[in-house]
């Protein structure tokens, strides 16, 4: 079953590589709606004055997503690939972007293989409907 959801996902891009920039953005979506849920419900149980905290919480959140994603996705990788020499036949132009972008979406799988376990009472609770409890 992991095999044909794999290649479900990574298909189009045997038509067109091009499409390998949506997948990133799809997966992105999917995974918003269940941290959205998530949040959603979790903030719901809280009072104003919690309320306001959290959205403060998440601007701050956003700001460091943002930068260390333009640090770790494009900028260090970029001064790396520039400044450090290496066979770019064997390897391709931008091995650092490479590099980087495998260990992020390694770390991220085991990362959420940890977080949305089905016994995280915590996930279990916080993606019940808020009428449920």
């Amino acid at each position: 079953m992991g095999f044909m959801t794999a290649y479900l996902w990574l298909a189009p891009v045997f038509y067109n590589p091009k499409y390998a920039y949506i997948i990133p953005f799809f997966h992105s979506l999917q995974y918003l709606m269940f941290c959205g849920v998530y949040m959603h419900n979790k903030i719901e149980r809280n009072t104003a004055e919690e309320r306001k905290r959290y959205w403060v919480e998440q601007a701050r959140w956003w700001g460091l997503a943002l930068l260390f994603g333009a640090l770790f996705f494009e900028w260090l990788p970029s001064v790396l690939d520039d400044s450090i020499s290496y066979d770019t036949q064997s390897t391709g132009a931008r091995l650092f972007y490479v590099l980087f972008t495998l260990f992020i979406n390694v770390h991220h799988y085991f990362i959420d293989s940890v977080i949305w376990k089905g016994d995280n009472q915590e996930v279990r609770e916080h993606l019940k409907p808020i009428d449920q409890h």
